[in-house]
C-alpha cells in the first residue's frame, strides 16, 4: 500500500479578540489542516490493484501519474495535492489547478474545496471570489464542511457574493454540526455579535467551548478571553488561565501572552513575575509585539529576570521596529537616562514626541522632564 502524509490547509477566516497586556484589539488568523492519513482515502481500490507496497515519496508520485486518467479520479485530485505542496515534486500551483479543474466535473468535493481556495486566494488562477464562491457550493452542497464553512465566511465578508449573516449562519451551523472547528468558531462569533442572528452568550460559549474541547487552539484562546472579562460568561479567571494555558502549549503566542499577563498580575494563579517573564518570551521569540515591549520592561526593571539593560533594549528594539508606542516611548527613556544607550536629551525628545502626540502619557510626562533647550 502506497502511504503518505498529504495535510490541506484548506480553511480560512478571522475574528476579533482581545488580546494583549493594553487589550488592543486584534485580529486572530485561523487555518485548520486536514490531514489525508493515506492514499486510501483517495481510492483504495485501485490502489490495491497496482499491488505496489512502498514508503517512497518518488515512486508514489511515479504511481499517481500513471494512475492520474480519467477513470482514477481521484489519484487526479491527489496529484493535484502533491502539486500544491511540492511534495515529491515541485510546487506548482498551475499544474495543481490543472489537476483540480480536470476532476471537478465528477463532482470530487475535495477538488472542488481545493480549487474554490485557489480562486479566492489567488493561486496558480486569477484570483476571482466569485469562482471561489462557485466551487465551495459546489463542494458545500454534497456535505463538505471545509466547504460550508469557507461558504459561510465569503457571505459574511460579502467576498463574491452579496453579503449575508443569515446565510452565513445557515452555512457555519451545517459545518459546526459536523463538528467542525472552525465552523463551531465562527457560529459562536456570530452569536455573540449577534450578526445573523439574534445575540446569544449561551449559544456563543457553547459553540466556541465545543471546539476548544477537541483541542482548537484558537478556541481555546478566545474561550479564555470569555473567561478573562466575563462578558459572554461569568468572569472566572482560574477558567482564563486554564484555557489559555491549553493554547499556549500548542505554541499559540497571543495566549502565551495572555497567559503572561495573567502571571504577571495573578490573575486566576499565584503571582509569578519569572513565569510572566518565561511566557512573554516565548512569545516574544514568535515576533509577538506586546511581548517583546514588556519583555524589554521587565529586563529594564529585573522583574523575573536578571536586570540586564542590553537585553531591555534588545527587546526594546525589537518592538520599536514593528512600531510599538510604549516601546517608542520606553526607548525614549533609556536615552533620556542613558541606559545601554549614550544618554541623549535629542533622542528622548524624538522618542517622546513621536508617541506623546498619539496620546501615551508616559511620553507626556517625561517630555516635561527633558530641559527646554532641547524641546524647542
Amino acid at each position: 500500500m502506497i502511504t503518505s502524509m498529504l495535510t490541506a490547509m484548506i480553511l480560512s477566516m478571522t475574528f476579533t479578540g482581545y488580546d494583549g497586556a493594553d487589550l488592543n484589539v486584534q485580529e486572530l488568523p485561523v487555518t485548520e489542516i486536514v490531514q489525508i492519513e493515506s492514499f486510501d482515502e483517495l481510492g483504495q481500490s485501485d490502489l490495491e490493484a497496482t499491488d505496489v507496497e512502498t514508503e517512497d515519496t518518488d515512486l508514489a508520485v511515479a504511481t499517481l501519474r500513471v494512475l492520474v486518467t480519467e477513470q482514477n479520479i481521484s489519484f487526479t485530485a491527489g496529484m493535484g495535492v502533491l502539486y500544491f505542496y511540492g511534495i515529491g515534486v515541485h510546487q506548482d500551483f498551475e499544474e495543481a489547478a490543472y489537476a483540480f479543474r480536470r476532476v471537478t466535473e465528477y463532482n470530487e468535493a475535495i477538488a472542488q474545496v481545493y480549487l474554490g481556495w485557489m480562486y479566492e486566494h489567488g493561486m496558480g488562477v486569477e484570483q476571482d471570489f466569485e469562482q471561489a464562491v462557485y466551487w465551495y457550493r459546489m463542494a458545500a452542497k454534497q456535505g463538505n464542511a471545509s466547504a460550508q464553512n469557507n461558504l459561510g465566511r465569503m457571505y459574511h465578508h460579502g467576498s463574491g457574493i452579496e453579503q449575508s449573516d443569515e446565510q452565513a449562519v445557515y452555512w457555519y451551523r451545517k459545518a459546526a454540526e459536523q463538528g467542525d472547528g472552525l465552523a463551531q468558531i465562527n457560529l459562536g462569533w456570530i452569536y455573540w455579535q449577534g450578526l445573523g442572528v439574534e445575540q446569544n452568550y449561551e449559544q456563543a460559549a457553547y459553540w466556541v467551548r465545543r471546539a476548544a474541547k477537541h483541542d482548537n487552539f484558537t478556541a481555546q484562546a478566545l474561550l479564555g478571553v470569555m473567561y478573562r472579562d466575563g462578558e459572554v460568561v461569568v468572569q472566572n479567571y482560574e477558567q482564563a488561565v486554564y484555557w489559555f494555558r491549553r493554547a499556549a502549549k500548542q505554541g499559540y503566542a497571543t495566549t502565551q501572552n495572555s497567559l503572561g499577563l495573567m502571571y504577571q498580575y495573578g490573575l486566576g494563579i499565584e503571582q509569578s513575575y519569572a513565569q510572566a517573564a518565561y511566557w512573554y518570551r516565548r512569545a516574544a521569540e514568535q515576533n509577538y509585539v506586546t511581548a517583546q515591549s514588556i519583555l524589554g520592561w521587565m529586563y529594564y526593571h529585573g522583574y523575573g529576570v536578571e536586570q540586564n539593560y542590553e537585553q531591555a533594549l534588545f527587546w526594546v528594539i525589537r518592538a520599536v521596529e514593528q512600531n510599538h508606542l510604549e516601546a517608542q516611548a520606553n526607548l525614549g527613556w533609556m536615552y533620556h537616562h542613558g541606559k545601554a544607550v549614550e544618554q541623549s536629551y535629542e533622542q528622548a525628545v524624538y522618542w517622546y514626541t513621536k508617541t506623546a502626540v498619539q496620546g501615551i502619557d508616559f511620553a507626556i510626562e517625561n517630555l516635561e522632564n527633558i530641559p527646554v533647550q532641547y524641546r524647542q
